[in-house]
């Protein structure tokens, strides 16, 4: 699948995911795109590996490296590795209860830190929503809370459409944005798969996504998501094309 994404006519991403031939899995994601107007093509953006319940997880663009356990399909923790001295650090972990998602904690990265979710909503096709906190610096740390609530389509989701996957909404500020669509891809998650693809994101603090998707012969092949935060609305288009 090639995703390409456009936030302005000086930015613009484009990803090339390859996969191993023999199993089917994603080994490795190319970014080609325009940052700020200048052209960059980064082969090998991300890298994964694979053995037994552990993945390892390379964001090369930035010098990240993490360790995923797992059971099965479920993530249970992911360790941040320093790629200088090779130090270790707990950054997410998952609590479970009764086979589903009780509580996560991500340490967050800098702006964004102790990121706690929390009372999350399931039916028996998606998760429906769920609570977060965590402190955010805005000259001081301060505490900070909100709830979100999903609405659904009808269109099933294939794992392969970003911003579908809860507890990856804190513009970047936790691990699990950097971490959780790609592996998703292959089917691993956090919080189990929604069924169908989400329609409409509602926050406590009054902003809200609404996604429109277009498709050809039942498959999605594009997004535009409006996201409107404190009256400002913003545009993400995103395009889709599949290996046949």
């Amino acid at each position: 699948m090639t995703y390409y994404e456009s936030d302005s006519s000086n930015t613009i991403s484009r990803y090339y995911f390859n996969y191993d031939t023999t199993t089917g899995l994603l080994i490795s994601i190319d970014l080609h795109g325009r940052f700020q107007g200048i052209d960059t093509n980064f082969n090998s953006y991300i890298n994964i590996e694979r053995a037994n319940n552990t993945v390892y997880f390379y964001n090369n663009f930035e010098g990240k490296q993490y360790l995923i356990s797992t059971i099965g399909k479920q993530i249970t923790s992911i360790i941040k590795i320093d790629t200088l001295s090779g130090s270790q650090e707990l950054a997410t972990v998952i609590f479970l209860k009764n086979d589903k998602t009780d509580s996560i904690f991500d340490i967050g990265i800098f702006l964004q830190t102790n990121i706690s979710f929390y009372n999350f909503k399931y039916d028996v096709y998606n998760c429906n929503g769920y609570s977060s906190k965590w402190r955010e610096f805005l000259g001081i740390y301060v505490n900070k809370a909100d709830t979100v609530s999903f609405t659904f389509t009808n269109i099933v989701n294939n794992n392969m459409i970003p911003n579908q996957l809860p507890c990856t909404d804190h513009g970047g500020g936790s691990v699990l944005n950097d971490v959780v669509y790609y592996l998703g891809i292959d089917g691993y998650y956090i919080v189990k798969p929604n069924t169908f693809l989400i329609d409409s994101s509602n926050y406590s603090n009054n902003s809200y996504s609404k996604y429109f998707y277009t498709m050809n012969e039942n498959i999605v092949n594009s997004t535009l998501i409006l996201t409107n935060y404190n009256s400002n609305i913003v545009r993400s288009y995103q395009e889709y094309t599949y290996y046949q």
